[in-house]
């Protein structure tokens, strides 16, 4: 299946939410500079992704074969059974917003920069679910990523990069030699479609998380993914 790249996201930093999750008075002084950033950074946010749909060609004992590429992951192999298909995707607040990031060097304005930046990024995530419900007919859509459980460590990675192809020629983002990505606000990953809503948090029992989306259930694992 060919790759897609959607680089007409649109953003727009809702003010509201951001004051209310920063906990900055609108009608403060640091208020104000909030009001600036946004604007700069409105102008110059470019969000993106690039995801492939991949066909389902084989699955055993923990793992699942995504074309020719072997994904070794207990917990891919249950949320996919069923499916003939998966979405490898890797989205990005844009290096046009990363690079803007890097002049600023306030302790508050790298804060609101670093903010504001992860909202490009859920932007750029929302324009990619939204692709997928409105042309793939993909519903009830559940991630997976490498690197946030110990199932699918940070070196899948490299797979996943592998599935997508030039990924930093599509929209800029580069994988280095820890597995990391650049810029910093991306996310990749195999989206899927699920009867039941799936994610990591579930799984994931750290404490303090401020991107948690889900509580974390402690029988989980043992009564799904333990030899299923």
């Amino acid at each position: 299946m060919p790759v897609k790249i959607l680089d007409k996201v649109q953003f727009r930093l809702d003010l509201k939410e951001f004051f209310q999750a920063t906990r900055i008075r609108p009608d403060s002084q640091d208020g104000d500079r909030v009001r600036a950033l946004a604007k700069e950074a409105e102008g110059i946010a470019r969000p993106k992704a690039v995801f492939r749909e991949v066909l389902i060609v084989d699955r055993g004992q923990s793992f699942v074969t995504l074309d020719s590429i072997k994904i070794n992951s207990q917990i891919l192999r249950v949320n996919s059974q069923g499916l003939d298909r998966v979405f490898a995707y890797v989205a990005s607040c844009g290096m046009e917003l990363f690079n803007w990031a890097q002049g600023y060097f306030d302790m508050l304005d790298r804060y609101l920069a670093d903010s504001i930046m992860e909202r490009a990024l859920n932007s750029a995530l929302k324009g990619l679910e939204d692709y997928l419900r409105d042309n793939f007919n993909a519903d009830r859509l559940s991630y997976i990523n490498p690197g946030s459980l110990e199932d699918w460590p940070i070196e899948g990675q490299a797979d996943l990069f592998g599935l997508l192809g030039d990924v930093e020629g599509a929209i800029g983002v580069r994988l280095t030699e820890s597995y990391l990505m650049l810029p910093f606000k991306s996310s990749s990953g195999i989206l899927f479609s699920a009867e039941k809503d799936y994610s990591s948090c579930m799984l994931c029992d750290r404490p303090t998380c401020p991107n948690r989306r889900a509580a974390y259930d402690s029988k989980l694992y043992e009564t799904k993914y333990r030899d299923s």
